[in-house]
């Protein structure tokens, strides 16, 4: 039986341009899960389950209000609350608990409808256990190979290192043979912050799965060290340190928009837009 959910062996990049140049790549394994097939994924792969431990295991409440309200029915009503018609499909880039451990800086909902996507979320998780999400409808039906470009407004408090004056920028292409995903952060004087995912596509199979974590040990547990490695050497170079004010409540969403000047997606792995 031929699946929607797979894998992407990526590699990620983040580039900061000011007041410090600072840039960095790794290795990652980001899983592409179609929130139809989670039940059928955890019956018939070994090493993985749904909601209870395993080797690798998605948690519902890991994501959206954190409730046990379906992920699926969530992202339904903040699409239509967003005047957006409800998706045929939802697959969530993420990645999954290793062992029983998980942190996503940032996870992607792609909605379809008729087969093609049409809306995305970007759900942001910072070190505070706060959670904003940004529904951003991509304003037409998306079609195969066509890049996305979208919008938001910064709402939630993310790197010590950044003040909240930004907006973020979104260049995304419909996941298929590859990968490929781009933020940069800009204000008033310009774009300050690159960040990009770009892989290639795997089966979500047993043997795939324990390749991937022999290829990237502990990799849950690596995004959390590298966050706090980078910060680390951030401080050591000057940076100033933003304070976090707590979020009430912590776990919100906004809408962004679609459309921005841009340059072409195949510039996301070296610079800036």
């Amino acid at each position: 039986m031929t699946m929607n959910s797979c894998l992407y062996r990526a590699q990620v990049l983040h580039h900061r341009k000011a007041p410090k140049k600072h840039r960095f790549t790794y290795q990652i394994t980001y899983w592409f899960l179609d929130l139809d097939e989670l039940e059928t994924l955890a019956k018939t792969r070994r090493f993985f389950s749904r909601n209870r431990a395993n080797l690798l295991a998605f948690y519902d409440t890991d994501h959206g209000d954190g409730s046990t309200l379906p992920l699926k029915q969530q992202v339904r009503q903040k699409l239509v609350a967003a005047g957006e018609s409800p998706p045929d499909a939802v697959r969530l880039l993420c990645l999954p608990r290793m062992l029983g451990y998980v942190f996503n800086p940032l996870s992607v909902y792609y909605c379809y409808r008729h087969g093609q996507l049409y809306a995305l979320l970007y759900e942001v998780n910072n070190t505070f256990g706060e959670r904003h999400t940004y529904v951003i409808p991509c304003g037409h039906d998306v079609a195969s190979g066509e890049v996305v470009y979208q919008q938001a407004t910064k709402r939630m408090h993310v790197s010590p290192f950044m003040a909240m004056d930004y907006d973020y920028r979104f260049s995304v292409k419909p996941p298929e043979r590859t990968l490929r995903l781009g933020i940069t952060m800009v204000n008033q004087k310009g774009a300050v912050f690159h960040a990009s995912m770009t892989g290639h596509r795997h089966t979500l199979s047993d043997g795939q799965m324990i390749k991937h974590c022999l290829l990237t040990p502990w990799m849950t547990i690596k995004v959390m060290v590298g966050i706090l490695w980078q910060a680390g050497k951030l401080y050591l170079k000057g940076l100033t340190v933003f304070r976090h004010s707590p979020r009430t409540p912590p776990v919100d969403s906004s809408q962004g928009a679609a459309g921005f000047q841009h340059t072409p997606l195949s510039r996301i792995r070296d610079g800036f837009h």
